[in-house]
């Protein structure tokens, strides 16, 4: 848990992330072709919402599962942004940069068996994962493709848009209440922060 609360994993991937575009929505409005890219993955599929327990408080806890969450949480995320702004000039994208090679995970079982042995790790880069450098690549492009229209509201897997992993990606109605619910745990920080719209709502 954080110092606020929170699952450490639901705050970093997504909390936090919400918090910072509801901070900034007033400059992404005023700023001429102003562009939200989230980081997402394909472990979207392995998530769940339940929006009484948004951080997996009630059950066994398992890191990777709540990391599956947060990415489909983000690409919710992007789903309602685009709806509320839809109009008012701000592209939202949900990227899955493909597996990279880094040391994040790597208190979990799996990343600790690969990573540990520095030969492993050389000889899955290149093969089975990406560097870091090359996973940011979809995502810079994400964030810079001069055809705005070509990616917003979509899900992206490095460079070509596809279906989410998750059928729940694909819920309007789960993405609205999903977002009324976050602005709820987020009111200490908002307070009575204007909603969040453009010609969309």
């Amino acid at each position: 848990m954080t110092e606020d609360g929170h699952e450490r994993t639901f705050q970093t991937n997504y909390l936090a992330s919400f918090l910072l575009q509801m901070l900034l929505n007033d400059l992404l409005l005023r700023a001429p072709h102003s562009r939200v890219v989230v980081t997402s993955s394909v472990a979207a599929r392995l998530g769940t919402v339940d929006l009484e327990d948004l951080e997996l408080t009630t059950r066994p806890y398992r890191p990777f599962f709540s990391y599956a969450t947060t990415k489909l949480l983000g690409i919710l995320f992007v789903r309602e942004l685009r709806r509320r702004l839809s109009g008012a000039g701000v592209t939202a994208v949900a990227v899955h940069p493909g597996p990279v090679g880094t040391n994040f995970g790597s208190g979990s079982l799996f990343p600790d068996f690969m990573y540990r042995i520095p030969i492993r790790k050389k000889l899955l880069i290149g093969y089975f994962v990406c560097t870091a450098a090359e996973g940011a690549e979809p995502l810079v492009w994400s964030a810079a493709a001069p055809d705005r229209e070509s990616v917003d509201g979509l899900y992206f897997s490095r460079f070509a848009p596809r279906r989410p992993p998750s059928p729940l990606a694909d819920d309007p109605d789960l993405a609205q209440r999903l977002w009324m619910q976050t602005e709820r745990m987020l009111q200490p920080w908002i307070g009575p922060m204007a909603p969040v719209a453009g010609t969309g709502t």
